[in-house]
């Protein structure tokens, strides 16, 4: 998997959807290319469903239709594909600071 190769290992049975941002940021990975204007991991949404209004995440079945297509397209762009990398050491430390 993409991620694996920036140093992250996880269970796929059990994707971290709500907590990959956290799992991303603690092994020091960003995420590049990531489609614009769709729910990020573990993000909350504001959205009124069927089900009420919605403030807390779901996971990725938060995530409307057209954002898991836009989520699926940006996982194989032919120019622009989704990629985590590890930023050199002092970029980390920078972004460390950040948080």
């Amino acid at each position: 998997m993409l991620i694996e190769h920036a140093g992250v290992k996880f269970n796929l049975k059990q994707f971290p959807w709500k907590t990959m941002s956290t799992l991303l940021a603690e092994h020091g990975v960003v995420c590049i290319n990531y489609p614009e204007g769709v729910l990020m991991p573990g993000e909350t949404c504001d959205r009124n469903t069927t089900k009420g209004n919605m403030k807390t995440s779901k996971g990725i079945s938060d995530l409307t239709l057209q954002e898991q297509a836009r989520l699926i397209h940006a996982l194989d762009h032919e120019q622009y594909p989704i990629r985590f990398k590890k930023p050199d050491a002092e970029r980390c430390d920078a972004i460390k600071k950040c948080m």
